[in-house]
């Protein structure tokens, strides 16, 4: 797969093929390499979406609008509608019925200082029911990220957590102690 140019299923099946040769001749027991195998090839095909759920932020709307079309995925948003939670409801009950596989719902960003916007998202995910809730942060801010992630925690069930910028800053531990 290293000398692919385009990486597409070939591309893909040759090197799930070498992970699936490795695994079984690192001693890896061969019905947890063919399990493996079988939730990489169901996931494989999932098409994304996103929701527009911020309202916050002035021009949130437009430049995922932006981003989404750039990408090819199917976005849904409002420019009229101001509450966050009925456009991430509508959004995610959308998305269910066109079957799709992936539904993302983007938030306001959190600031441990504003209480309001935790309350929002806490209302959001109560909502909408995520399977995964995750935390994305800047690793630029640092220690400030342990009391935002702290705080984020303690609205909703953090399953993952994405550091973003990591390559410009050494500060994105913050982050992850919490």
């Amino acid at each position: 797969m290293s000398n692919a140019t385009i990486i597409d299923e070939k591309a893909l099946n040759d090197c799930l093929n070498e992970i699936t040769c490795a695994l079984l001749q690192s001693g890896v027991q061969f019905k947890l390499v063919r399990d493996m195998q079988a939730n990489i090839n169901k996931v494989v095909g999932w098409q994304p979406v996103l929701v527009c759920a911020d309202t916050f932020r002035a021009g949130a709307f437009d430049q995922l609008k932006q981003n989404a079309t750039k990408a090819k995925i199917p976005l849904y948003g409002s420019y009229m509608e101001s509450d966050p939670v009925r456009i991430a409801v509508e959004g995610v009950e959308r998305f269910k019925k066109e079957n799709c596989d992936l539904i993302i719902v983007d938030t306001s960003g959190q600031h441990k200082q504003e209480a309001a916007l935790f309350e929002e998202i806490r209302q959001v995910s109560e909502a909408t029911k995520p399977e995964l809730a995750i935390l994305v942060t800047d690793s630029s801010i640092g220690q400030v990220a342990f009391d935002q992630a702290q705080a984020f925690k303690q609205s909703v069930a953090v399953g993952a957590v994405i550091v973003i910028k990591m390559d410009g800053h050494a500060k994105g531990g913050g982050t992850l102690s919490a």
